[in-house]
């Protein structure tokens, strides 16, 4: 095991010793002193060296055996000499049996966090939970000591071991744990250690409740299998479990600092969002899913996207395979060309300054630096457009910096942000959703309670409490969630920030527009998870639906489902935040 070495942790090191150190020449002093006078008051003399042994006695309770009146000086450095003698030896005895003393604190912990893998997300979730003062424990199979900058290190316990391994898992108490999160990396690698954690709890008997666990997947498809597997779906009794994506959490912060600013866009306005994907990697993929899910404005427009990349023609079959309902989500085009070739920025410059949209260019590739090259080439041709430039800078927070328009006079600076700090993505905040579940959960409670009035008799997973609700379901109120400021910022409200402005109730008419937002958001939705239309009853094994039509030919009754959503925002959104 070893700590996590702080600023704190270099401050008690360089200047413990010498406090030490000064605290017994202090006391040496003042012993010396007092000897002195007490000495003087009975006319004896004493010699300097006499002074100074007597002094050092001192700090092993020796010749402090005097007689009369004693002077104060002498008195003081009686008590705060063998005092200090005491405190340099506990805490000699505290780096000493310093591991036992850690071993055994972690051997009574509870409800701490604890993280599976190393890296830069394992890294961030680190910082975030020492700085809330939480306990962590880090299980790491190649055991390398962590640096960082949170003086909090004494609650930060090292595991130097194999995840999937039980005995490595018990000695993490695990079962006593309030989370663990699994990042080693390996989407393979973290199943297994997810399968050992759902393992080691159904036959631990210490466990007083269930344990969260949040897994990182970033392959989309294999987290679509772990969903469907026992180890997924018969965990609830034991482990909550819970997938999350650095990818999915990139896109969501991206739109929600960026994109979401660029809206609304009101009813009676032509103009749409055009995107254009530089790089259709895991980090375009989730871009564009993401514009996909949150995109839909009031005036019913679909966004338009184009995807460039050096092999456009493998990603549009690749996407298309995965989603087969992509073109009737958005209007799509394909690119083939090299970003680093002046030709290819001037064929962007022309997409992005189309009339009637909302342009927007964002560099998905893995090299950070490889973006930053391509949007500078880029911004050159569109200074005097609205169109915008977001470059991903997973590492690079230096080049973030220097793009920060408010302290930049540079050009590029006005045109060019950057997104995607792995620090940023990977925060605790980011993965435990807390903020965007809190709403949802709230979303998904009125829906019950709904439900209930209308049919008292009814009982479906949908309507199962929040804690035993279907991940899958859950994801959905937070998808509805995620959509709700866009629905505000429609009508000139909005639930973010210092300046938020909530609103008491709708218009009749609000409540048509938002509920025709809600619809649309949810139908693409269901499609990009492979819904299709068919009419009759909905079937959720084939995942054929009646409802995913167009808002004209929704029937009444279902159209009260978003109705009855858009009325109880203005009360929801009000027990959110407290007012």
């Amino acid at each position: 095991m070893i700590n996590i070495e702080s600023k704190k942790g270099l401050l008690q090191r360089w200047l413990g010793l010498p406090l030490l150190a000064i605290l017994a020449l202090l006391a040496t002093g003042m012993g010396m002193y007092g000897f002195a006078e007490y000495y003087a008051d009975r006319k004896e003399a004493v010699t300097v060296s006499s002074l100074l042994y007597q002094s050092l006695q001192l700090f092993s309770l020796e010749s402090g055996m005097v007689e009369g009146i004693v002077p104060w000086e002498l008195q003081f450095a009686r008590f705060f000499a063998p005092t200090l003698t005491f405190v340099t030896l506990a805490k000699a005895l505290l780096v000493f049996f310093r591991e036992e003393v850690r071993d055994y604190r972690l051997s009574r912990s509870k409800e701490h966090i604890v993280i599976c893998g190393a890296g830069e997300k394992a890294a961030a979730l680190i910082h975030d939970f020492l700085a809330a003062q939480r306990r962590v424990v880090t299980v790491d199979l190649a055991g390398k000591p962590l640096t960082g900058e949170r003086g909090g290190s004494d609650e930060l316990f090292q595991l130097h071991g194999d995840a999937s391994c039980l005995g490595v898992l018990k000695q993490a108490r695990l079962e006593w744990a309030e989370r663990v999160f699994v990042t080693t990396g390996n989407d393979s690698t973290n199943i297994e250690i997810a399968a050992g954690i759902c393992h080691l709890l159904s036959r631990s008997v210490k466990a007083m409740k269930r344990l969260t666990c949040h897994i990182h997947l970033v392959d989309r498809q294999t987290a679509e299998l772990f969903r469907n597997h026992c180890i997924f779906s018969n965990a609830n009794d034991f482990v909550d479990m819970h997938i999350f994506n650095l990818y999915d959490n990139t896109a969501r912060l991206f739109w929600r600092e960026h994109l979401l600013a660029r809206g609304p866009i009101a009813p009676a306005d032509g103009r749409r969002l055009r995107l254009v994907i530089c790089g259709l990697g895991q980090m375009g993929e989730a871009v564009l899913l993401r514009v996909l899910r949150s995109a839909h404005y009031a005036n019913g427009s679909i966004p338009a996207v184009t995807i460039v990349d050096r092999d456009a023609g493998l990603c549009r079959e690749r996407l298309l395979e995965r989603y087969p309902a992509l073109l009737d989500l958005c209007d799509l085009d394909f690119v083939t060309a090299d970003l680093g070739h002046p030709e290819t920025a001037r064929k962007l410059a022309s997409v992005l300054t189309r009339s009637n949209e909302i342009a927007s260019a964002v560099f998905c590739l893995d090299d950070d630096y490889a973006n930053f090259a391509a949007a500078l080439q880029l911004s050159a041709r569109l200074e005097s457009t609205a169109a915008r430039i977001y470059i991903r800078l997973a590492r690079a927070a230096g080049l973030c910096d220097l793009l920060r328009a408010e302290q930049s006079n540079a050009t590029p600076a006005k045109i060019i942000d950057g997104f995607g700090l792995i620090d940023n993505c990977s925060s605790s905040d980011l993965v435990l959703t807390d903020a965007l579940s809190r709403v949802a959960r709230l979303l998904h409670e009125d829906y019950v309670a709904n439900q209930r009035r209308s049919n008292p008799g009814a009982s479906t997973p949908p309507m199962n409490p929040w804690e035993s609700l279907d991940e899958s379901l859950r994801d959905s109120n937070r998808e509805q969630a995620e959509h709700v400021e866009l629905k505000l910022r429609t009508l000139g409200y909005s639930s973010v920030g210092s300046d938020a402005r909530l609103p008491v109730s709708f218009t009749d008419e609000e409540v048509e527009l938002l509920g025709r937002m809600e619809h649309a958001r949810w139908c693409a939705e269901r499609e990009l998870a492979g819904w299709t239309y068919a009419p009759g009853e909905k079937d959720v094994a084939h995942r054929t639906s009646p409802h995913l039509v167009p808002w004209e030919q929704l029937p009444n009754a279902i159209r009260d489902y978003d109705f009855n959503f858009v009325k109880s925002l203005p009360r929801i959104l009000s027990q959110q935040h407290g007012t």
